[in-house]
Formats: structure tokens, sequence, C-alpha cells
């Protein structure tokens, strides 16, 4: 009872995080030509990081996130990028879904028709908490074990991924 006592009291002084893990997950599940992106994140960090990026306080907790769709998307494009030699592939909001204390961002980008290597940088939150980890699952069938998955950290926020498409 004290040592919750004294938690609680620090964390309300801002003397210790709100929580003790910072993790994201990113899942990625390739289509022929497109492919849609989950990204779970905790709201109050994703908070933080709006607040950072834009120099104003963009609530989010327990608030439809279909007003500032922008700038949300504004911010993962400057924090989640996928490109190949020739191009980088922009994201496209298509919605989220609010789950506890975290929240899940939709997107979906065009992928290459043809066989590359796709560069995917995920070091969103790591400009605010450098321990953030956020890992990466990539699916080409919903059904299907992972392809490929990857733990993504301020030290190493890339991989490198060759695109082989079916027929």
């Amino acid at each position: 009872m004290i040592l919750f006592f004294f938690t609680t009291l620090l964390q309300v002084n801002g003397l210790l995080p709100a929580h003790a893990i910072y993790l994201g997950v990113i899942d990625m599940n390739l289509g022929q030509s497109r492919c849609e992106i989950e990204i779970k994140v905790f709201t109050n960090d994703l908070e933080d990081a709006l607040t950072n990026e834009f120099q104003h306080r963009v609530p989010l907790i327990g608030k439809d996130l279909e007003p500032v769709k922008e700038q949300l998307t504004t911010y993962f494009t400057h924090h989640f990028n996928c490109s190949d030699p020739n191009r980088n592939y922009p994201l496209q909001w298509e919605g989220y879904q609010a789950e506890g204390d975290a929240t899940w961002l939709r997107f979906t980008m065009p992928i290459p028709s043809e066989e590359t290597s796709l560069t995917i940088r995920g070091d969103f939150l790591m400009e605010l908490f450098p321990t953030q980890i956020n890992v990466l699952k990539i699916k080409r069938d919903p059904d299907e074990s992972p392809a490929a998955m990857a733990r993504l950290t301020k030290n190493n926020p890339v991989y490198q991924l060759q695109l082989i498409h079916r027929h």
C-alpha cells in the first residue's frame, strides 16, 4: 500500500513516467497493389508526440480523432515511411479505433507492382521516448503466419523488405 502511494505521488508530480514500457505495434498486410497498415500506440504518448510536433496541445484521450486526422497523418508521414529506391509511398488515413489506453490508427498506401527492395522506417514516438520499441509485423495473407517481423528502436528504426509479388 505504501509503495502504491509513493509511486502514485511520483507519477502525479511528473517524476516517474506514466508507464514503464514504451511499445508500439505496426501490422502491415501486403496486397497486390496496396498495403493496409495498423499502428497501435499508447494514446497519451501520441498526444505528447503531436504536441511536440505541432507546438500546441492536441487532446486525444476520449476524443473523436477524425477532426485531427490531418495532424495524425502528417505526424506518421514524418515518422513512418515506406520507400523503394525510386519513390516514397504516401500514407492515406483510413480511420482509428480506441482500445483501452491505446489507439489503433489505420492507414493504407500503394505499393509497387514490380519486385523491389522496400525500406520501412518506423521511428514514431522515439523523438520523445528513447526506449520506445516499435514491433513490425508484415503479412501477405491475414490467415497466414507473418512473412517478416522486426524490432525497430531509436538506434535501428529501419527494416529492409525484399518485395516479391505472387502471381
